[in-house]
């Protein structure tokens, strides 16, 4: 039974590849279930159903139960579930179970003696599927279940009792989106060249929705382009109907308490820290909405980010943002929620608001002078503002959650302003000063203030009495800040102070009895009369402290109290003398994971990996006299050293070979393109140690160029090179020419930004910033291990490029060029003779059928074109006697003998006589006639011989990275039964059995007949599987002959 999918697909195969091989392993012997979740029209059942029509033939029987959750409403539509069921898997075409109890029991006793594989196919809530998961132990090891949903959750339940492997489809990248919408509004995979920015226009409006690019691309077919601009506007004010429809699905599913909540972030709250979202969430509904955030997760209606930030998909958000809209389309105060510079205005400046306008966020393109009024809007919990400029604010609502003001243009706030319900008070770069008006306010409920560069602010008052309940303090970079009030030090419930760059402040509290506060950054802050020793003297009351980042600036001997802080996971010191003494000691702090000095005279380091085994961050910044870094911690997941000019070259040159050899990248690693280094060989390649949990390894050094033995490396911004999709990691360099034109400071920075772009689209942006206190020449080294590109959908070949780009600094104060930039990499890049591969690549294409595997033909290309090679060894790594090759690899290796000869029909590979690679591809694709055995077609040989390369191919990788090796019959074994695998689709194709192969766990039926003469008996028995496929096997016996001799002995296999 094979499934309906659609015709043109794109990105699918990688993804159910994916699926098949990690998450289903249908070779393992347990009972497993799959989870496949995302968004509504991500694809999953699609995906599902290329998957069942993949593997359906490995199992005793399979059903695809679809719309599981439709059919499961009412009780006849659980049984007609378990009548498909037991029909599609037994056969059984007049089954009446008759009802659902009796039904759990008809159907679990009539399949628990099979391997099975059952798809379930759309399910919403757990009740749908629990009479037949309960029973799930039952099922005869080696079966599959597979699920589809939009709720994780259901799947987190099912993990009681059964094995759960999970899924998640994300959206189609850019590449991929842009086949399918070229193939939908064009009828082909391109577009003309005039219409290429409208494309890409629309496709990051999809954000990588597969049902978004199909709806809008066939819309868009055969339209004018003034007619794609108008649709383009046109769906980013209002989505189309039937998008809507679809992605409101999972909305639906909420209850109305987390339909308002979902709500509330697509309007006010993306891209907020969780925890602020939970306590403005709380503050409004008077209860913890914790588990509402989880549900929404877990329908992937949003997502939590980087540092714990909430999010959601763009189209998902535009969603909300309908919903809004539809309540009162035509009347705009009747909405609850307002949003764009097109709302707002008018009922901020008239007053025609209502008590119904929950929130509303208004963000001006450019700065714009307003007279706001919000008299009328009682029961507002949010107001975002950007670029409003006024002169007076009569007042603002007392019921306000949420003020997020940045650039509040005036000294203070309303005078009848009473905010008692006030969480979040976000007023950066603001001209507000902290006045007797706002000494007179009383925050009790306001948890975070963020005060950051705001200019005015000279003192912090007695915040014990405005604001007890504050969790989170902000006043970095407030230049002309003085005094903090005595009492900050006392609030018990502070959890994070940030006065970086406070410059003027002289005053801070002398005691911090501060349990709570888990992050203080202390530095910057140059004019403190008392400040070091009132931090010290405080520790015994630091006890939850974890971050700490503060200056010893005229401060002579660190105080050893520093070392009662034992729960310090994040250590920054600017201007230390010395590595001080008091950190010297082992178990000084034991859980202690970033460690950072920054302009300071350190000369020698104590041994780090002993003092701080935990330890994963290593920073250095302009330690200028910084001469030796010990062996850092095996652990250590980044290394950043910038600015430290004094480090001496043996330091230099280890630093870089550890770049290389402890992270799988040697320096004897040959681009078959040619390189620097190709009579450079060094120590052998091992990549048994390589780290592969998000490693990375930073190290900017002053004054270094490019190592020659960098095998990839270019003039200028880019370079570009080929790996396959199980060798990403990397390493890249680029040198930076730093010219001054006027005296920079500490705070003066750019950005350096790499860009690694996948098969030509942007994947991936690599941030670092740099001080440039003087004019210089900087090389930034960074490794990236396999993990840091999970999620990315690549192909076994892909074209990567490295765009490096340097901004955010004023170019009438630096000038900033990009001299070179490099990659060391084990890569797959073809050779330099584009004739010889692109023939061998059309010849390939022309031999092979249609029906042939895709992946197959990728790695005989590659091979013609001798791409596969990577590193430069003697000997060949399986036999260890021969020069290592190609050619002798699949035909003169004892291992290669092994394989061929001991297959299904006992093949000897010196039958090819080739002495060239391309050659030996010549004869395995359009083999001669004496190649073929007895009732063998030519793509079955080719398949065959195919798959017999691939797995020598793969031995020798393994020998390579692991320096173990399979024996011949484990290869023989493989090669077997991933060529049942493979073959399929190709007898499908040709309407046929194969004389090679047996049908997997089906029913066979045996015929049997004779006759005789005189002096003669003849035999024979026929064959057949269920499907029809089989084979006759015959035989005359003389009459005199010795009886009993069985029928087949002369034959090798029956099969």
């Amino acid at each position: 039974m094979k499934l309906s999918v659609t015709k043109y697909l794109v990105g699918i195969d990688t993804r159910v590849n994916d699926i098949i091989n990690r998450c289903l392993d249908i070779k393992s012997n347990d009972v497993r279930i799959v989870g496949i979740f995302g968004l509504p029209r991500v694809g999953k059942t699609t995906i599902a159903k290329v998957i069942f029509n993949k593997i359906h033939y490995c199992f005793d029987g399979s059903s695809f139960l679809d719309n599981v959750s439709e059919k499961s409403r009412t009780n006849d539509g659980v049984i007609q579930l378990q009548e498909t069921l037991c029909y599609e898997i037994l056969g059984y075409q007049n089954l009446k179970v008759g009802s659902i109890s009796k039904g759990i029991n008809v159907t679990i006793e009539r399949l628990h003696r099979k391997r099975i594989l059952i798809v379930l196919d759309s399910v919403e809530e757990l009740n749908e599927i629990e009479f037949f998961l309960e029973n799930c132990d039952r099922f005869t090891s080696r079966s599959r279940i597979i699920i589809t949903t939009r709720d994780k959750h259901l799947l987190d339940t099912l993990t009681k009792n059964n094995h759960v492997m999970y899924y998640e489809v994300n959206e189609l990248n850019k590449h991929e989106a842009h086949k399918l919408f070229c193939h939908e509004a064009f009828g082909r995979n391109n577009f003309e060249e005039d219409y290429s920015e409208l494309v890409n226009q629309f496709i990051d409006y999809a954000k990588g929705l597969p049902l978004v690019l199909k709806i809008i691309g066939a819309d868009l077919y055969g339209r004018t382009k003034h007619e794609w601009r108008s649709a383009l506007d046109k769906y980013k004010r209002i989505p189309k109907g039937d998008i809507q429809k679809i992605l409101k699905i999972s909305y639906d599913g909420l209850d109305q308490t987390q339909q308002e909540i979902f709500l509330d972030i697509a309007y006010f709250l993306k891209g907020f820290y969780k925890d602020e979202v939970v306590d403005i969430l709380r503050s409004i509904n008077n209860y913890d909405p914790y588990y509402d955030i989880k549900r929404l997760i877990d329908k992937c209606l949003i997502i939590v980010i980087e540092n714990n930030k909430l999010s959601m998909h763009d189209l998902i958000q535009q969603m909300g943002w309908e919903i809004v809209r539809q309540e009162s389309p035509e009347v705009i105060e009747k909405r609850s929620r307002l949003l764009y510079c097109e709302d707002a205005p008018e009922i901020l400046i008239e007053n025609t608001g209502s008590n119904e306008i929950r929130g509303i966020t208004m963000c001006l393109p450019k700065p714009k002078n307003m007279k706001l009024n919000l008299g009328k809007m009682r029961n507002l919990k949010y107001l975002k503002v950007r670029n409003v400029i006024c002169e007076d604010l009569e007042s603002l609502p007392n019921g306000l959650r949420l003020l997020d003001w940045k650039e509040f243009p005036l000294s203070s706030l309303p005078s009848t302003f009473e905010p008692k319900n006030l969480v979040v008070l976000n007023m950066q770069q603001s001209l507000i000063k902290l006045d007797e008006h706002f000494e007179r306010c009383r925050f009790e409920t306001l948890i975070y203030m963020d005060f950051s560069n705001c200019k005015n602010i000279t003192k912090v008052p007695d915040l014990s009495l405005i604001a007890p309940n504050i969790k989170e303090l902000n006043f970095g970079a407030c230049t002309n800040l003085v005094e903090v009030h005595q009492s900050v030090g006392l609030l018990e419930e502070l959890k994070f102070w940030d006065l970086t760059g406070c410059q003027n402040l002289r005053i801070i509290p002398r005691n911090l009895k501060l349990k709570s506060l888990k992050e203080f950054y202390f530095d910057g802050c140059e004019s403190l009369e008392q400040g070091t020793e009132a931090l010290f003297s405080s520790t015994g009351y630091l006890i939850a402290l974890q971050k700490l980042v503060l200056s010893f600036k005229n401060v002579k001997e660190v105080p050893s109290d520093i070392s009662n802080l034992k729960n310090l996971r994040f250590l920054s010191i600017d201007y230390c003398d010395n590595f001080p003494k008091a950190m010297d000691t082992p178990d000084c702090f034991p859980k202690l994971e970033y460690l950072g000095f920054r302009y300071s005279n350190i000369t020698t380091l104590p041994e780090i990996n002993i003092r701080f085994p935990k330890l994963k961050m290593l920073f250095f910044q302009h330690c200028w006299n910084l001469r030796e870094i010990p062996m850092p911690p095996p652990h250590l997941q980044d290394l950043h050293i910038e600015g430290c000019s004094s480090l001496d070259s043996q330091s230099r040159r280890r630093l870089l070979s550890q770049l290389g050899e402890t992270f799988g990248l040697p320096q004897n690693m040959v681009c078959s393109r040619g390189s620097l280094h190709q009579d450079s060989v060094l120590e052998k390649c091992s990549t048994s140690d390589l780290a592969d949990d998000g490693f990375q390894f930073d190290l900017i050094l002053s004054g270094t160029k490019i190592p020659k033995w960098f095998n990839h490396q270019s003039v200028g911004s880019s370079v570009s090179f080929s790996v396959s999709s199980e060798s990403l990691a990397f390493a890249f360099c680029v040198d930076l020419k730093i010219e001054l034109k006027v005296v920079a400071n500490r705070y003066d920075i750019f950005l350096c930004s790499v860009y690694i772009l996948f098969n030509g689209y942007d994947e991936k942006r690599i941030d670092s910033d740099y001080t440039f206190l003087d004019s210089s020449s900087l090389t930034w080294f960074q490794y990236r291990s396999n993990s840091s590109f999970d999620g990315i959908v690549l192909e076994d070949c892909n074209n990567v490029e490295l765009r490096f780009e340097v901004s955010n600094y004023d170019p009438t104060e630096a000038k900033i060029t990009i001299e070179r930039c490099g990659a060391h990499v084990a890569c797959i890049c073809p050779s330099r003779n584009p004739t010889v591969d692109k023939m061998a690549c059309i010849r390939i294409h022309e031999s092979l059928g249609v029906s042939f595997d895709e992946n197959l033909k990728m790695f005989l290309r590659r091979v013609a074109s001798q791409n596969l090679i990577r590193f430069s060894k003697t000997h060949c790594p399986l036999c260890q006697i021969a020069e290592d090759s190609l050619l002798h690899l699949f035909q003169c290796c004892p291992y290669a003998k092994g394989v061929w000869y001991g297959g299904r029909w006992g093949f000897r590979v010196e039958m090819i006589r080739a002495q060239t690679v391309m050659e030996f591809v010549e004869r395995i694709i359009d083999p001669p006639s004496e190649l073929l055995a007895e009732r063998i077609t030519k793509d079955e040989f080719t398949l065959r011989a195919t798959m017999a390369m691939k797995i020598l191919w793969m031995a020798r990788e393994e020998a390579l990275v692991s320096n173990t090796k399979p024996t011949i019959n484990q290869l023989v074994h493989r090669l077997n039964k991933q060529y049942d695998f493979y073959l399929r689709p190709l007898t499908k194709e040709l309407n046929r059995g194969s004389a090679w192969t047996k049908p997997l766990d089906r029913l066979v039926k045996l015929n049997f007949d004779a006759s005789c003469d005189q002096n003669n008996v003849g035999l024979a028995v026929v064959l057949k599987d269920q499907d029809g496929n089989g084979k006759a096997i015959g035989r005359g016996i003389n009459i005199n002959s010795k009886m009993g001799m069985p029928l087949a002995k002369e034959e090798r296999k029956l099969w």
